[in-house]
């Protein structure tokens, strides 16, 4: 599955926009003090809980 995959929940990770950065279609902005923490919440009918890699996301989030 492509890290891309909308089949893949979250956002895509630091390693996926590796080869647009080498490119030039992307360029790396550093940005001193900026928080992007945000709270993230995860809802699902109690009769069906996640599995896969929805369940991942939710056990590594859970650990944080």
């Amino acid at each position: 599955m492509s890290p891309r995959s909308p089949a893949r929940p979250g956002p895509p990770g630091e390693l996926t926009v590796v080869p647009e950065i080498a490119t030039g279609q992307l360029v790396v902005v550093p940005v001193a003090d900026l928080d992007l923490t945000r709270a993230l919440r995860a809802v699902w009918l109690p009769s069906r809980r996640p599995d896969g890699p929805a369940a991942e996301l939710v056990r590594i989030a859970r650990a944080r």
